[in-house]
């Protein structure tokens, strides 16, 4: 409902389940959803929507690696490097397993 509100007024909004996501069995409605506007546009959000529902901003969660000066190279989470380590782990295992 606020979502729709915010576009009306042309804010943009993101609107994120909080639920266990498009897996889950029952009516989406019930699930309690999360809303995300651009650090410029809080204040307008704000103001349209009544101090009662609002909650404050959500901490900033750093789940990757730091990027290199000047932003190049590759930008991996953690759990990426995480399977991507096991991936050649089982690779080598697998190699030396069948190359005896």
């Amino acid at each position: 409902m606020w979502a729709e509100a915010l576009r009306g007024e042309g804010v943009p909004v993101v609107l994120k389940s909080l639920g266990v996501g498009p897996g889950a069995v029952g009516n989406p409605v019930s699930v309690p959803h999360a809303l995300y506007v651009l650090a410029p546009e809080e204040d307008r959000a704000r103001a349209l929507i009544p101090q009662e529902y609002q909650v404050q901003p959500a901490p900033e969660e750093d789940g990757g690696l730091p990027v290199p000066e000047g932003g190049e190279g590759f930008h991996f989470g953690v759990k990426t490097l995480i399977y991507l380590m096991c991936f050649v782990l089982m690779g080598l295992v697998l190699w030396l397993l069948l190359l005896r």
